[in-house]
């Protein structure tokens, strides 16, 4: 990706498009990272985690999941939109 955004055609377009995906995919790695560490942490220090059930970890996960990508996808956003007067 960085190759790409090296020998791409300088446009604007292919700036915020590369830009944004590799924000994304750094906040993306960072929001994994803590919703890992978390999970650790909750896993060690309570040990009601091994008592619930495969349901409950579904829900968990979905909740994880919605934090470690919905996060990093709402400031790429906020992002992109702040940037799209021109500036």
């Amino acid at each position: 990706l960085l190759f790409f955004f090296i020998t791409a055609p300088n446009t604007v377009v292919t700036c915020k498009a590369v830009s944004g995906t590799l924000m994304y995919t750094l906040l993306a790695f960072f929001g994994w990272m803590s919703v890992e560490a978390f999970h650790l942490y909750k896993t060690f220090v309570h040990a009601d985690v091994w008592i619930i059930g495969k349901q409950a970890m579904t829900d968990k996960f979905r909740l994880y999941s919605a934090f470690a990508w919905g996060v990093p996808g709402l400031c790429v956003a906020a992002a992109l939109i702040a940037d799209s007067d021109g500036m």
